[in-house]
């Protein structure tokens, strides 16, 4: 204790003191302050106050002679079996969403899950050592995807105290201060009682189904942990306020998890182990569980005793659809995946416990005051690894969100150095400065709100970029290292986390496809084909990737072509080209061009050149490229005005067939495959008042950059819609002659 008899630690902080902590009046442990144990903490009250530290023992001494026996204070002889109950231990992976909390410092690798009611285990049902209270109390959420690994165990009696709690224990070499550095655990201020975010009661689920279910802040879900992405896009749902949530996979009579069918009574027990009330309306987001008046909704219904509203058709939802909606199956493409009709055409319907069946929802929501679904893929996020959307968005939990502290940007200022909100200067990046509070959310106008974790660094940015070129946005231009962005260009929104040096990823990467025969590829013509034949020989201007009998995951090597990959077998038992590797037309007559290069072959990736990656669309156009490039002079012998035209015709009178890498650049590209139907204002720079804003101007601006000592490490293009996009995207990825990266994200209409 101090001076004035205020209990304090041994390091002389008051007991239970930390950034989350409720700081209040001395919560003394048992009530007697002359123990001094306890906590400062407000949210320890009800575990803390009425516990007796010293258990069946007699008092301190007696309890220290047990468990300190070489007399010090600070060495503890832990109990046998880590505290756990032999026998009750298993490996067990903790869904996204599961609340743990913790007595004791970051440094440690023992938590606690929330009992079966979603409260904390009191301070006895823990049976652990006395002073682990002033160390500071935690209360942490698994907010990794793929779930938090460990060990469950029923907690035994030890230290005088009857245990009966459960306890979780990480491995060996992990703690919890590592986990929240990696953003695998994130700490909140107070245990949820709201039911958005609860603990699974774990005991009353089949131990077959315990690595499926997962509470959502909608609700609950059930998807085996291998589908990262299924329990992504379940975990981003919003809640919908007085109904609980439940995501699963149907046929619409029963439902399916880790190969097992449950019908109503099963998944009604499940929602209640994953947090249901038990009185909450059931929004069954699960395919066309809604469509029959005997199906998985009336059958759920039934056995849970509450409305149950189910879709018609297949359920959808993702990252940026989060509210399930109902809608049926537009197309496939060549990898399989499946896009919903868009606007929605579905329907759901509303099954008392009676059986009745009555018609719910608008267009196809499954309640009217829903948001609107966006076109997505599947019942799955977009596809991180391409375009605009690299990355999740979560930023860590900050205690003002809704109130931002409020950093200014002044050029005439004299601000303290030492003062972390002190002004910034028009060109002053925030991200990067030290000082700032953990857990806290910042405003910039004009630039957007950035999120520190609990060390105080900026690690989320949610920000805004002028679509000009000759404005930027210092925080966007100049990227930090592991920093996640969400960047807002004129409507635009692009997101990606950046690598250890401030690199995002580039929108392609190739990657050869799965084929039987990497070491030995199918060589044509193949001997003694004939014309005719699918190995046969070409015709003149024929392209090999047009043939649709070829065998399946198949590579094969066709000398002036390139190299080409078929893909899975379609119903025939064929392989379709869904890959080609080949170099770049030399230009000048068609006869001279690549016929596999300009033929608008659909959903396909080409890699041309060793380093040019894109792929094409459903209409064969490109709809993502990534490049390299270094400009120079203007290349017209490159050029091939016949493809430019057949790419122009695609878009009618106003356009052109724009490059996605230009001429002035080495190594151009002058086939097809590498031009998209471009608005001629902005392929030329003509016609329009202001030509510096349009892609020639940007194009304009890196070359004059590039001659100015940066150099240009890729351009990454997304093309949204087709045949003719009706935006397209851009990003330069450069660096300055220290190596620092720098971005610039630009976005034009093209109708």
């Amino acid at each position: 204790m101090d001076d004035n008899g205020v209990p304090l630690t041994y390091l002389g902080t008051r007991q239970g003191e930390h950034p989350y902590a409720a700081m209040g009046d001395y919560v003394p442990m048992g009530g007697d302050r002359s123990n001094g144990m306890g906590s400062y903490d407000q949210r320890t009250r009800g575990l803390v106050a009425d516990h007796n530290p010293w258990g069946s023992h007699s008092d301190r001494d007696d309890f220290n002679q047990h468990h300190r026996p070489d007399g010090t204070y600070r060495t503890n002889q832990w109990p046998p079996h880590g505290g756990a109950v032999p026998g009750s231990q298993r490996d067990v992976t903790l869904p996204v969403g599961s609340v743990l909390d913790r007595f004791g410092r970051e440094t440690g690798r023992y938590l606690s899950p929330m009992g079966a009611d979603g409260q904390p285990y009191h301070y006895r049902e823990r049976a652990i050592f006395p002073d682990n209270a002033e160390a500071g109390y935690h209360v942490y959420v698994v907010q990794d995807p793929s779930g938090l690994r460990g060990e469950m165990a029923d907690v035994a009696p030890a230290l005088g105290q009857p245990g009966g709690g459960r306890q979780f224990t990480l491995p060996d070499t992990t703690s919890v201060e590592q986990l929240l550095q990696q953003g695998v655990l994130r700490e909140v201020h107070v245990v949820p009682t709201d039911g958005a975010i609860r603990g699974v009661d774990l005991s009353a689920v089949p131990e077959s189904l315990r690595p499926n279910a997962f509470a959502t802040p909608a609700g609950g879900a059930l998807f085996d942990r291998d589908d990262a992405s299924t329990r992504a896009a379940a975990d981003a749902v919003t809640p919908i306020p007085g109904h609980f949530v439940l995501d699963v996979h149907s046929d619409g009579s029963a439902a399916v998890v880790n190969g097992q069918r449950l019908g109503g009574a099963e998944l009604a027990d499940l929602a209640r182990a994953m947090g249901w009330n038990g009185s909450d309306p059931i929004v069954l987001n699960a395919c066309e569980a809604g469509r029959t008046p005997d199906g998985l909704g009336a059958d759920l219904a039934r056995h849970a005793g509450v409305p149950v509203i189910a879709p018609t058709e297949r359920s959808w939802s993702g990252e940026q659809n989060t509210t399930p909606y109902s809608s049926g199956a537009d197309y496939t493409d060549a990898d399989g995946r499946t896009y919903p009709r868009i606007p929605p055409d579905g329907g759901w319907n509303s099954f008392s416990p009676d059986g009745d069946m009555t018609p719910t929802g608008s267009n196809g929501l499954p309640v009217t005051d829903a948001t609107a679904p966006r076109s997505t893929s599947d019942s799955t996020p977009p596809d991180l690894s391409r375009g605009l959307i690299q990355s999740d968005f979560t930023p860590p939990p900050a205690r003002n969100a809704d109130n931002p502290v409020r950093i200014d940007v002044d050029d005439r200022a004299n601000p303290d150095p030492n003062d972390p909100n002190r002004p910034l200067r028009s060109d002053e990046p925030l991200i990067g400065r030290t000082g700032l509070t953990p857990n806290t959310a910042y405003h910039v106008d004009g630039r957007g709100t950035y999120y520190t974790d609990h060390t105080g660094a900026i690690t989320h940015a949610d920000l805004v970029s002028p679509n000009t070129r000759d404005d930027s946005n210092p925080d966007v231009e100049r990227p930090a290292p592991n920093t996640t962005y969400r960047v807002d260009v004129d409507g635009a929104e692009h997101r990606y986390t950046t690598d250890d040096r401030g690199f995002p990823p580039r929108y392609l990467e190739w990657s050869e496809p799965y084929t039987t025969n990497p070491d030995n590829p199918v060589r044509v013509p193949a001997p003694g084909a004939v014309p005719g034949d699918p190995l046969g020989p070409l015709g003149h201007r024929e392209a090999f990737s047009d043939r649709t009998n070829l065998p399946p995951n198949t590579r094969f090597d066709v000398p002036g072509r390139g190299t080409f990959y078929t893909g899975p077998p379609d119903a025939n038992g064929f392989g379709r080209v869904v890959a080609v590797e080949a170099v770049s037309s030399p230009g000048g007559p068609r006869d001279s061009a690549n016929p596999d290069l300009n033929n608008f072959h659909p959903n396909t990736v080409y890699v041309l050149d060793g380093s040019y990656v894109i792929s094409t669309n459903e209409h064969g156009i490109a709809a993502e490229a990534t490049d390299e490039r270094t400009y120079g002079p203007s290349r017209r012998e490159t050029r091939n005005q016949w493809s430019q035209d057949i790419v122009a015709g695609v878009g009618g009178s106003r356009f052109d067939g724009g490059h996605i890498k230009p001429n002035q650049v080495t190594q151009p590209t002058p086939d097809a495959v590498g031009q998209f139907p471009q608005l001629t204002t902005q392929n030329q720079g003509r016609g329009t008042p202001n030509n510096r804003d349009t892609w020639y101007g940007q194009d304009m601006r890196v070359a004059r950059d590039q001659r100015g000592g940066a150099r240009v490490e890729w351009h990454d293009f997304q093309g949204d819609g087709g045949p003719t996009p009706h935006q397209v995207h851009t990003r330069f990825v450069l660096t300055d002659a220290s190596g620092a990266p720098r971005i610039i994200l630009r976005r034009y209409d093209n109708v």
